[in-house]
């Protein structure tokens, strides 16, 4: 249990960088309407996924809990855990 745990937060983690990078970075203007169109799918879809991942995280927040009480591990204290909740807000706000 304690393996798969820190294995999902790497890939939350990792996912959520890549995701950070894409809505925080300035937006490439448009030509078309075609490619506004596009562009502005590609956002949604980004957005859809940022709300999808909420309880992902919610998950990885008990999770993270319950090993700490187990472990002691730092990987897990609750710091670390706001640390990672306020940079999904910020990816959300920014997806938004």
């Amino acid at each position: 249990r304690l393996e798969w745990t820190v294995n999902q937060w790497d890939l939350f983690v990792e996912w959520l960088e890549g995701v950070g990078l894409e809505v925080k970075g300035p937006l490439e203007p448009q030509l078309g309407l075609r490619e506004k169109r596009k562009q502005l799918e590609r956002l949604r879809l980004l957005s859809s996924d940022v709300e999808d991942h909420q309880g992902a995280l919610c998950y990885l927040e008990e999770s993270a809990a319950e090993m700490y009480k187990r472990t002691g591990d730092p990987v897990f204290k609750e710091e670390e855990m706001v640390l990672l909740r306020g940079h999904f807000e910020d990816v959300k706000a920014a997806a938004e």
